[in-house]
């Protein structure tokens, strides 16, 4: 196969799909994937998931059973009864209150949005953003030093946020970097809005761009439930996230590209935006979510091969390129396919979750580090001109 090559599965998605196609309605896989992302805590370029595909089930019909499973796997492997049915969260709630589309709902601090407070404002702080938000850190302003502070803007700069503001309640009155700021009536609408209590403590986050704003209050959000210990050790918080959008634009190009991939059900009643506003189309995918960590994610598919022909066109994929990249399952779709749907659950991640550590190295043999080399056997490592020579290879320099 000279000049050709086989490709790692980053996973089996159209595979499993094609066997619904050829009539298997049931499918699972303990299936070995790759993938070439950034490593993280819980990532690792090689891992294991749970794969499993199924035909003819509603997405509530699919949900409830992934749910039993996931009952019985914290049952016998943790002892740890999960209530039933799991809570649903829609992506939009989960960003507007956590930050997070993966939230850890085992604390509280919710995100607030308070622009609507500061709207008509002469300070030009509060005047230049479109979006203001956010969270109350309960008993702590006191306690809650400059330097302190000061590492939050650290957090947040991670997330295109320059620096967060405060306001410490107490005695009755605001002090902070943004006291000065407030009037006596947005000061009173303040306390009312959010229940202020004595010794309370705000983190207010400015931006023109909503994501940046959400996201940052979320990190900063994770960071006092650490410092306070707020997350009860042993507990285990398990919910759906759905209702995702369908698409996002790529910041460079400007092109539509698809939130999970290109065979995501759009949601029943959104199917006419597809020809008008795209940008606005949620699809029938979720994730998992467990002590806020993805642990696992899927999506009912398009079985419509005329919808499936609109997805690509809006995805900007030519004629050639559809053909090339997905030729053999566009042409299994003309054969009639029947509703079906599926999620992959991350084995590595959910025992890392059961275990009680936050660093998926723990429980794998043999892990990468996170420079994605092995330790162990050193590898990526270089190979000989004749290993190179045999394969047709040649290294450019």
């Amino acid at each position: 196969h000279k000049g050709s090559f086989y490709a790692l599965p980053q996973s089996p998605q159209t595979y499993k799909q094609l066997l619904m196609i050829a009539g298997f309605e049931r499918y699972y896989q303990i299936a070995r994937c790759f993938r070439d992302e950034d490593l993280r805590a819980d990532r690792q370029p090689d891992f294991t998931q749970i794969d499993i595909e199924t035909s003819f089930l509603t997405m509530d019909e699919f949900l409830d059973i992934m749910e039993g499973l996931l009952h019985h796997i914290f049952k016998k492997v943790a002892s740890y009864e999960v209530k039933l049915p799991l809570r649903r969260l829609s992506y939009k709630d989960a960003m507007e209150n956590y930050g997070s589309d993966k939230p850890d709902t085992r604390f509280e601090l919710k995100i607030r949005d308070i622009k609507f407070v500061l709207a008509s404002s002469s300070a030009n702080l509060f005047k230049d953003h479109a979006f203001i938000n956010t969270i109350v850190v309960p008993g702590v302003a006191k306690a809650t030093s400059r330097k302190a502070l000061d590492e939050l803007n650290l957090i947040s700069q991670k997330y295109n946020i320059r620096s967060v503001g405060n306001l410490k309640f107490n005695d009755g009155d605001f002090n902070g970097s943004l006291a000065k700021l407030l009037t006596e009536k947005e000061k009173s609408d303040l306390v009312k809005l959010l229940n202020l209590k004595e010794d309370d403590l705000l983190i207010v986050a400015f931006s023109n761009v909503k994501r940046d704003v959400l996201t940052a209050l979320g990190a900063i959000r994770l960071h006092f439930a650490k410092q306070l210990n707020l997350i009860e050790p042993g507990t285990f918080d398990l919910l759906w996230v759905y209702r995702f959008p369908l698409f996002s634009k790529d910041s460079v190009t400007g092109k539509f590209v698809s939130e999970h991939h290109q065979f995501t059900m759009p949601l029943d009643e959104h199917l006419h935006l597809l020809d008008t506003e795209p940008e606005k189309v949620l699809s029938q995918a979720y994730d998992i979510v467990i002590n806020g960590n993805e642990a696992g994610g899927g999506s009912m598919r398009i079985y419509d091969q005329d919808l499936q022909a609109k997805i690509f066109n809006i995805l900007g994929m030519s004629e050639e390129e559809i053909a090339n990249t997905f030729g053999y399952f566009i042409e299994a779709l003309k054969y009639g396919t029947p509703p079906h749907g599926g999620i992959a659950f991350g084995l590595d991640r959910l025992t890392m979750i059961i275990s009680g550590t936050d660093n998926i190295r723990d429980v794998i043999s043999f892990p990468k580090n996170v420079a994605a080399v092995c330790p162990m056997s050193e590898e990526p490592g270089p190979v000989s001109k004749e290993q190179l020579d045999e394969l047709h290879i040649k290294i450019k320099e």
